[in-house]
């Protein structure tokens, strides 16, 4: 199991995910304050050696989030998103991650502050120039898909393609995974792992949300769904449920208890010294038998064949027909009582209904299957204006009580409840 997980780490390696990641839809959020903080922490680090007043940083702020929105507006893959944008706020969108407009901002930004320094006879130090690169850093909003949960969702998908003890083991029929699903379900059930060219990558139905801030802000752990906090809680997981298989007294030729006996009573008969008053015993090493799946032997490769599994139809419990519902039809009967529903459960903290357009703008769009086979949930709402109220948009009226989706998604789940659907998933489109 230790070469297993080693083995399922390393093909989930983050030069892999971070590639896989960048190449998604970025919608990043820029403020001048973050930028003007981003500068000045490089500046402090100075000690003191460069003479910038408030004022004058102010300035080098400004200049950099110039160069920032002009260099978006001459791109081909970033656009300015002017809903969602204010003197003071950037709100873009990028088709895949592109350096360049953050390379502009810091570039316009130094440029002001090398001519402060100039007047007052100073130079800009390579040293402060490179606290400055770093110094203004993208980081995931808490609800976006990350590195780390890419590499997530690879890790899930090879510890899966590896049987347990039984054909029926898998990781992702457990209650551990479920554990795991739970906290970061709604951003896995968008990721599929698919082969293009001969290599493996992800497409995301999604976007990656992206807030440019100054490197105070980034350290390791410091996001719930950042690799270091991942890691440990997958490690942790694993191991308990490991402990539920009782691998050691799985049946095959021999189970591994029974092995284990015989290796172990080979070692010692073995070194048993032949001498004039003891007959060692004759005794052959006995030979290991493989287990399904297992990972034994220096440099084996996993199996990595899997079977497709056709999307489960689901039994209508409350419908007075017997017959089986697919999980379309389902999702149609959702998305009828919806509207209604929602109204139904607006009112304070949450969002009120005064004039029904919100309630009446959701709509269910689709329906597609995890990786692991549950259903996850399209919706769609009126986002103009109510976006603003999700408490990852950045917005100043971003809300943990009036976030559309949590008010969303507790509506399909009480509509669901007349169905056999089991553990599902939902999803803003």
């Amino acid at each position: 199991m230790d070469r297993l997980v080693a083995r399922a780490l390393e093909v989930a390696n983050d030069r892999w995910a971070r590639k896989g990641t960048d190449r998604q839809t970025q919608v990043v959020t820029v403020t001048r304050h973050n930028v003007t903080a981003a500068f000045s922490d490089a500046i402090a680090d100075a000690k003191g050696n460069l003479p910038i007043s408030d004022k004058e940083l102010t300035e080098v702020g400004n200049a950099a989030f110039a160069g920032l929105k002009t260099s978006i507006g001459r791109s081909r893959i970033s656009e300015i998103s002017n809903k969602l944008s204010d003197g003071n706020k950037v709100v873009f969108t990028q088709k895949r991650y592109s350096p360049a407009p953050f390379r502009a901002m810091k570039r316009k930004g130094k440029q002001k502050l090398e001519q402060i320094l100039k007047k007052k006879g100073k130079k800009l130090t390579d040293n402060v120039s490179k606290d400055i690169d770093l110094g203004i850093q993208r980081l995931h909003a808490d609800d976006s898909l990350t590195v780390g949960l890419t590499r997530l969702a690879k890790v899930f998908q090879v510890l899966d393609r590896n049987k347990f003890g039984t054909a029926s083991d898998k990781f992702s029929s457990s209650e551990t995974f479920k554990d795991i699903f739970e906290k970061y379900g709604d951003i896995l059930a968008k990721i599929k792992i698919v082969r293009k060219r001969g290599k493996e990558t992800i497409e995301y139905d999604g976007q990656v949300t992206i807030d440019v801030k100054r490197k105070a802000k980034n350290f390791p752990g410091s996001e719930d769904a950042d690799w270091t906090q991942l890691k440990p809680l997958l490690e942790a997981e694993i191991s308990k449920y490991i402990a539920t298989l009782d691998l050691a007294d799985q049946e095959g030729s021999k189970s591994i208890k029974e092995e284990a006996v015989e290796q172990a009573r080979f070692s010692v008969l073995n070194k048993i010294p032949k001498t004039k008053n003891i007959r060692k015993p004759t005794v052959k090493q006995p030979k290991s038998t493989p287990k399904v799946g297992s990972a034994s032997g220096t440099g084996s490769k996993l199996k990595t064949k899997s079977k497709k599994q056709p999307i489960r139809k689901i039994a209508k419990s409350n419908a007075g027909k017997s017959e089986k519902a697919s999980l379309y039809t389902v999702m149609a009967l959702i998305s009828d009582k919806l509207p209604e529903t929602v109204r139904k459960n607006m009112g304070a903290p949450r969002l009120e209904n005064q004039t029904g357009r919100f309630a009446n703008s959701v709509k269910m769009t689709d329906v597609i299957q995890t990786p692991q086979g549950f259903p996850s949930f399209g919706y769609t709402y009126r986002k103009d204006p109510y976006e603003v109220y999700e408490k990852s948009s950045g917005s100043r009226f971003a809300s943990v009580d009036r976030d559309p989706r949590d008010l969303i998604d507790s509506s399909i789940r009480e509509i669901a409840a007349g169905y056999a659907l089991g553990r599902f998933y939902t999803r803003r489109v």
